[in-house]
């Protein structure tokens, strides 16, 4: 668990970590497209 992170923001060198978004959402670090950012884990 990475704490608390922003959707969208950037995450390079931690693909596949996990934290809690402001609101209290799962995210998790992944790569798309060449861009690693947090995105919600429940999508």
């Amino acid at each position: 668990m990475d704490g608390i992170k922003v959707e969208g923001a950037t995450c390079e060198g931690k693909e596949f970590h996990v934290a809690q978004g402001p609101d209290g959402l799962f995210l998790i670090c992944v790569a798309t497209n060449g861009v690693t950012s947090w995105q919600r884990g429940d999508t």
